[in-house]
């Protein structure tokens, strides 16, 4: 049995399949360049890869990037992503720093998803999603 949901305007789990594209800038000046080509881009969701960014151990500058992609695309469904290194991602990653920054992420409300990686470890994975 398929379940569906509503994310701002998009229905996952119904209909054609929906298209998320990822933002993967370094900094905020690629991250602006991105969001700029994806306003004139036909897409469903956008996912913040941000292990990518090379500010993402600031909480301050992570939030604001997420401000910036709140205000610059505020109907699009917003998913935030951190890949560590042994999840394919491009940056070495300790446990507690992946809690507390998908915490900061949670807590500021500006996004619509998180995706947890299920291999971080039952307890993390519950503690984020009790958050």
């Amino acid at each position: 049995m398929v379940k569906s949901f509503r994310i701002k305007n998009i229905v996952i789990g119904e209909g054609i399949p929906k298209i998320c594209v990822p933002i993967v800038g370094t900094d905020e000046e690629q991250i602006n360049s991105e969001i700029s080509i994806l306003k004139a881009s036909n897409f469903d969701i956008v996912e913040w890869r941000a292990d990518h960014f090379e500010n993402v151990t600031d909480f301050v500058k992570v939030q604001q990037i997420l401000k910036t992609l709140r205000a610059s695309l505020p109907d699009v469904p917003l998913l935030f992503t951190f890949r560590t290194k042994e999840e394919g991602g491009v940056r070495e990653f300790d446990i507690q720093s992946y809690i507390k920054l998908n915490e900061a992420v949670i807590r500021s409300g500006l996004v619509d998803i998180v995706d947890i990686e299920l291999f971080t470890g039952d307890q993390y994975v519950k503690t984020l999603i009790e958050e």
